[in-house]
């Protein structure tokens, strides 16, 4: 049965959607927020769609249609699969990069914040799994420089909260990888 699904609650923030393709926009919405796509070579619709989840807030509504399925066919010769099989994760992070300029020259609240951190880290793990290469010691060290400013107790919180488990597997999975149990050790 489908339902809908609105910002009153905050929770549809917490949906796998965040591609471009999946929605309908209103075009004086893009413009009156300037949100536009990215002009980088992977990952153009990051900013794109956090500033819409951001600014639509109350007047966005989601349909759940459980009949629905996407189908995503991969191409080697992608740009994505490129640089995701080179195993750069720095580029790989560049667009959550920007949304966090754009955050941080803003006064967004904390909540929406620690949402967007669940997907950056969820994001830099997708790209070390499907990496090809091996996790370079460069690429450990920017994946904890990232993580240093992350607020892992509160995203701990908030995973926990809404019964994310796999999502918090996932990043339990990256940051036993990288060697950083340090910050996750009260996870268990």
């Amino acid at each position: 049965k489908d339902k809908f699904v609105n910002g009153a609650s905050r929770s549809y923030f917490f949906s796998n959607s965040f591609v471009i393709w999946d929605k309908l926009y209103r075009r004086d919405f893009l413009i009156k927020n300037d949100i536009k796509l990215a002009e980088t070579k992977i990952g153009a619709d990051t900013s794109f769609v956090n500033k819409v989840y951001y600014y639509a807030a109350d007047s966005f509504a989601r349909l759940i249609n459980d009949k629905c399925y996407i189908y995503n066919a991969f191409s080697d010769g992608s740009v994505s699969s490129r640089y995701r099989l080179s195993g750069d994760i720095a580029h790989e992070d560049k667009p959550y990069s920007m949304v966090f300029e754009w955050l941080n020259n803003l006064s967004i609240d904390d909540e929406y914040r620690l949402i967007v951190w669940i997907r950056r880290i969820l994001s830099i793990s997708y790209a070390v799994m499907s990496s090809e290469v091996a996790l370079s010691k460069k690429n450990k060290f920017y994946i904890k420089s990232v993580l240093r400013s992350a607020p892992l107790k509160s995203i701990d919180i908030i995973l926990l909260k809404y019964k994310m488990v796999e999502q918090r597997g996932v990043i339990v999975k990256l940051l036993d990888l990288i060697e950083f149990c340090e910050l996750y050790r009260d996870w268990e």
